[in-house]
């Protein structure tokens, strides 16, 4: 809130103001007229000035001092200097309106002095055709006359531009801290701003109404500098330039500062260090924009990836392939792979780092693999880890299928049947990524499992097609087919096998199974027989289909 000061320099004792009997040089007015003329500038003068600072003298009053009406339209007439009839009458102020003619108009002219000093303080003119336009005259002009003397006091809201300066009036100290409210009078004031880092403000304002604001700019002792910092490719934009200023340091990188030279120095971690020279000026703000002088920090960068050819990124923009040799930035993001890896690489000022990348979804793919092939065998663990994986590059199609694999055999840790079907959706989805081999072949093999024998046996043929001496999977469509009863397409793969592969004893027992499902005994002896030649794990199997197959002959005799 503004403080409030009453300015008691200026109070005033009430003030003595004689209007004169109005004169007319030419007598074109008579003595009512001019009477009436006289008698609208007091009327006037009360409406104007406030009555606890003048008193306006009446008629009476004026013609007591000089003695009669006889003597006072005399000397009236008569007296050569206003101010001298005010001193006649003891008055302070003294105003008389006179009349003349000119061009056959009538002319007005009215004056107010100071008695004490003698002094014109303010005066109007007028002419017009006859007395209302005589008296439209006074009525316009003479509020205006008078108002020169209203010594009232009017609230005045002051405030400066900086806030806080102590304020002076007409010399008089005050204790006004703007902002600050303070009595005036009706006249010209002269004030003065004291602020400190500030010059001293020194102005005459008019006074003129009540509520009255007035705003005083104070002019500054100080200058701004600010410098402007500058990025390149927005490197290092999250860290800021540390600031000195002839050896002192400075936090921030605008600063208010004494009128004078310095010498700057600018530096970054990741730029090379600037050096300016600038002048600092009262009232002004300089910039130092440094864009045209910064330069990066850079080292050199040696990088590998476990893949070659993999993009190599410097602030989202591609510069090489790996293995890649080259200058970077010191505070650049390096990033490498179709999926932007940040490379976590500390390079060197003017030095050489060499550097090989290692992608998050390659240690955690590796890590998976350790469960399912390592010591600790966790086929859950694993299958966190190949999720892990997938959610970084889902278009591993190795996770995929690695994960389809730990599925098949989790169980019976979970449901059987979900965890199939699990594993039948990765093995796809790492199919329509790349359609391998081996893929296949895990989904055709849950296909197997869960007995649709169809399904697995578009998969193995799909194989066969990709690779033809495929025998596994000649094998394995042998069984799909065998489990459909479809023998003799059967037989053929479990030949067509043992033409490529004859030194596996699970083709032989695999036909000799459909021979006897056909019952042909005679040619499913010979495979088991075959079987039993190999000393394979099979052979106690193989002993067995041999004797219930002398027992089914026997029974037949």
């Amino acid at each position: 809130m503004p403080l409030y000061c009453k300015i008691t320099s200026f109070l005033y004792e009430p003030e003595r103001v004689a209007i004169i009997q109005t004169l007319d040089n030419r007598d074109s007015l008579g003595i009512q007229d001019l009477a009436f003329l006289t008698d609208r500038l007091r009327e006037t003068a009360v409406n104007v000035l406030p009555e606890s600072h003048y008193g306006i003298m009446t008629t009476e009053s004026i013609v007591a001092f000089l003695g009669s009406q006889e003597r006072a339209a005399k000397v009236c007439k008569e007296a050569s200097c206003l101010a001298e009839l005010g001193r006649m009458v003891s008055a302070d102020y003294v105003a008389q309106a006179r009349i003349g003619r000119f061009n056959k108009n009538l002319t007005i002219k009215t004056e107010l002095y100071s008695v004490k000093k003698g002094n014109l303080i303010n005066s109007f003119t007028g002419e017009s055709k006859n007395i209302s336009g005589l008296l439209a005259i006074i009525n316009e002009k003479a509020p205006i006359l008078f108002k020169k003397l209203d010594k009232r006091l009017y609230s005045v809201k002051l405030s400066t531009e900086p806030s806080g300066a102590d304020l002076s009036f007409d010399v008089v100290s005050s204790s006004c801290t703007t902002p600050c409210k303070v009595e005036l009078p009706a006249s010209n004031v002269r004030i003065t701003a004291d602020l400190d880092e500030y010059e001293t403000a020194d102005t005459t304002i008019s006074i003129k109404q009540n509520n009255q604001r007035i705003l005083i700019k104070m002019k500054p002792n100080f200058g701004f500098l600010y410098v402007k910092p500058a990025y390149l490719e927005g490197i290092g934009k999250n860290e800021q330039w540390s600031l000195t200023l002839n050896g002192q340091s400075f936090y921030s990188l605008e600063n208010k500062l004494p009128a004078d030279k310095y010498k700057g120095e600018l530096s970054h971690r990741c730029y090379e260090d600037i050096s300016f020279n600038i002048v600092v000026s009262k009232g002004k703000r300089q910039v130092f924009d440094m864009a045209k002088q910064v330069k990066l920090k850079k080292g050199g960068l040696v990088l590998k990836a476990e893949k070659s050819g993999e993009p190599v990124f410097v602030n989202g923009k591609q510069v090489g392939k790996t293995p890649f040799s080259g200058s970077v930035p010191l505070c650049a993001v390096v990033e490498v792979g179709k999926s932007k890896e940040k490379v976590a690489v500390e390079l060197e000022y003017n030095g050489r780092v060499e550097y090989t990348h290692e992608f998050e979804y390659e240690v955690l793919y590796k890590q998976g693999k350790a469960y399912m092939e390592g010591e600790i065998y966790d086929p859950n663990r694993a299958i966190e880890y190949f999720t892990a994986t997938l959610k970084i590059k889902p278009d591993y199609h190795e996770a995929l299928f690695d994960r389809g694999g730990a599925y098949s055999v989790r169980w019976p840790t979970e449901s059987v049947k979900d965890d199939q079907d699990r594993a039948i959706e990765d093995f796809t989805a790492a199919i329509r990524i790349k359609p391998d081999t081996s893929y296949y072949n895990g989904r055709g093999f849950t296909y197997y499992l869960k007995k649709n024998y169809t399904r697995a046996i578009e998969d193995y043929t799909a194989i066969l097609k990709i690779k033809p001496d495929a025998y596994e999977a000649l094998f394995w469509r042998g069984n799909a087919y065998s489990s459909k009863g479809n023998y003799d397409k059967a037989i053929e793969d479990y030949t067509a096998a043992i033409k490529i592969k004859p030194d596996d004893s699970r083709y032989y027992l695999g036909r000799g199974e459909a021979y006897r499902s056909k019952g042909n005994y005679d040619r499913a002896i010979k495979d088991y027989k075959a079987t039993l030649e190999m000393d394979s794990d099979d052979n106690d199997w193989a002993i067995f289909q041999i004797k219930e197959i002398e027992k089914i002959r026997q029974m037949k005799k």
